[in-house]
């Protein structure tokens, strides 16, 4: 309740022969209970909201989520290979914008294994020279190359609320599809996935799986997936984890825009907004839709109309089989 529908409910039981009037005895009197009162009424919705999956937040949500045995994914940490002309001690530090790397392990000759000091998905980020923060003797170049192991950021709260519904709400038992689903995504990095039964004869199972940005899993996190769900499946199940076909969409239109944009800025926020429904759609709906590109592509800031949409050069939707996903291939903006 607000404070004023307290003080109003508060002065209707006061005798109508006594002055209630704003700034009366009897009103100063009930005024500051009553705005002690809404402000007790505002910590009890508040901590009500605090109790529920749907309204909780950060350390909340946690809370209820582990109630069912789900529990957020932590940050982890990048490994990436490290290709220099000399032999490095292990334990070697470089550093690379904003992150820092150490040595872990060899390769092979000059060919290292690098962790990212810091959690999550910086380290993914940057290629290129690094910079040694000791000093290391012969030394001259320094390069950091592929991603092993891709770090991955704190799961996000509407991630988990996501995969908590997917438990209580798809019952999963004795390794049915949902067994699998949960399985597949509960293994950190994976965004997605989707399950087929009976996919080459009795006891076989395929999933196919995503990474946080719902694009095709790399083989670390596909090896990761195959290891989990190989210690929790039911006995005599030959399950094989794969990665889906991207299609690339290749986007051509012509646009009309307003004269204080560049068509530049326009462009890339068309690939955005694009991305994003992509993701959306992923593992969900098999056609991309050509009026839901087109009314994005309106969307956008700038944009006044738009001309001559095609979709992989076609003005129509885009079918998917079911195992593709959807993947911004060239997108050609004119004006």
């Amino acid at each position: 309740m607000t404070f004023e529908e307290l003080i109003k409910s508060a002065l209707e039981k006061v005798p109508n022969d006594m002055d209630k009037r704003e700034g009366s005895l009897m009103h100063m009197a009930l005024a500051p209970a009553c705005f002690e009162l809404a402000q007790v009424y505002m910590q009890l919705a508040y901590m009500a909201d605090r109790t529920y999956v749907d309204t909780s937040t950060g350390e909340d949500l946690d809370k209820c989520c582990a109630d069912m045995g789900i529990y957020r994914k932590q940050a982890t940490q990048t490994i990436r290979k490290g290709v220099f002309n000399v032999e490095v001690p292990i334990g070697s530090r470089f550093g690379l914008e904003d992150a820092t790397y150490c040595v872990v392990e060899k390769i092979k000759d000059f060919e290292y294994r690098l962790e990212c000091e810091q959690l999550g998905r910086i380290g993914n980020l940057y290629s290129g020279n690094l910079l040694p923060i000791s000093y290391i003797k012969g030394l001259t170049t320094a390069e950091l190359k592929d991603i092993l192991i891709a770090g991955e950021d704190l799961e996000s709260d509407d991630r988990l609320r996501e995969r908590f519904y997917l438990n209580v709400r798809m019952p999963a038992t004795s390794g049915n599809v949902h067994h699998y689903k949960i399985w597949a995504t509960e293994v950190e990095g994976v965004g997605d996935a989707k399950i087929f039964p009976l996919w080459d004869g009795p006891g076989t199972v395929k999933v196919l799986i995503t990474d946080t940005d719902k694009l095709p899993a790399d083989r670390g996190l596909i090896d990761k997936v195959a290891l989990h769900i190989e210690e929790v499946r039911p006995i005599g199940a030959s399950v094989s984890v794969v990665a889906p076909t991207p299609k690339n969409i290749d986007i051509n239109v012509t646009l009309e825009i307003g004269t204080d944009v560049l068509l530049e800025s326009v462009k890339q926020n068309v690939k955005v907004k694009i991305q994003e429904y992509f993701k959306s759609i992923t593992f969900k709906k098999n056609i991309i839709s050509y009026a839901i590109i087109g009314s994005l592509i309106l969307d956008v800031e700038g944009v006044v109309d738009y001309t001559d949409l095609k979709l992989n050069n076609t003005a129509a939707n885009i079918k998917l089989t079911e195992e593709e996903i959807p993947a911004i291939g060239n997108i050609v903006v004119e004006v």
